[in-house]
This record gives structure tokens, C-alpha cells and sequence, in this order.
């Protein structure tokens, strides 16, 4: 049985692939934030690591669904774009974690973090960077 999107084929496994990216990126998530905390203890190159390492792992979190969603890309796909990207993604997910780490503010900066991650998401669209990582490059490339 092959699933089409938009008579696009997809993989074979394509039907329980949202759930699966999902659950991998968070448990990603979660073994990166619980591998870097002891960096904390480094007084400030260590705390700057941390924010840089786990904000990078964020703002991967915040573009996860329009990668996997939107754009349809596998796992391994997102992870090549996000390295070739990591200066981005590095930059964007610092500011999103100091912003939401202000007391009582932050949990306002969560919403302004998600709108800006759409603002870029639609740059991305439009500009057609993740173009070149799709299915069909990927068919093309063979």
C-alpha cells in the first residue's frame, strides 16, 4: 500500500512517522538537557554551554513540527539541515531560553518564542532553503 500526499508518494512507513519524529526529538531533549546539566557547576563558561547546547536542542523543539509536518522530513534529514544550520538554530534558541528564563515574564516569552519560530519557518518557506532536503531531492540525488 503506498500513502500519497498531494500525488507525492510517500515511504512506507511515512503513517506512523509524526508520532515516532515527535517522541524521538523530545526524548532527545530530555537525555540533552539531563546530560549537560552538570555544566551548571562550571560557574560561567560552563552556564554558557548549557544555554548554547540546549538552545540549539530548542529551537530544533520549536521547528519540529513544520520540519516534520509541513516539510515532511524524515528524522535524519532534519538532523543534516539543523547541522548545516546550527549557527542559526544556536542563536535563536539562546534568546528563547534567557527570554523565557525572566521571572514572570517568561511564560509570556514561550508564545513570543513559538510566533518568531513561525515568522522563520515561513522566511524558510519562502526563501526554499529546505528545498534541497526533501523526498524528492533525495529521489533526484539517486
Amino acid at each position: 500500500m503506498v500513502f500519497e500526499l498531494e500525488g507525492v508518494p510517500l515511504p512506507q512507513n511515512s503513517a506512523q512517522t509524526p508520532v515516532c519524529q515527535y517522541l524521538y526529538q523530545q526524548g532527545f531533549s530530555l537525555a540533552t538537557l539531563l546530560t549537560t546539566l552538570p555544566l551548571n557547576v562550571i560557574p560561567i563558561v560552563g552556564t554558557m554551554g548549557f544555554v548554547v547546547i540546549n538552545g540549539f536542542v530548542h529551537a530544533w523543539a520549536l521547528h519540529e513540527g513544520f520540519l516534520a509536518g509541513n516539510k515532511g522530513l524524515a528524522i535524519a534529514q532534519q538532523v543534516r539541515y539543523i547541522r548545516s544550520s546550527f549557527r542559526a538554530y544556536a542563536m535563536f534558541g539562546i534568546v528563547a531560553i534567557v527570554l523565557s528564563a525572566v521571572p514572570f515574564l517568561g511564560v509570556m516569552f514561550i508564545y513570543t518564542n513559538t510566533i518568531g519560530s513561525a515568522l522563520w519557518a515561513i522566511d524558510l518557506e519562502l526563501s526554499g532553503q529546505l528545498d534541497k532536503y526533501s523526498y524528492q531531492a533525495l529521489e533526484e540525488m539517486k
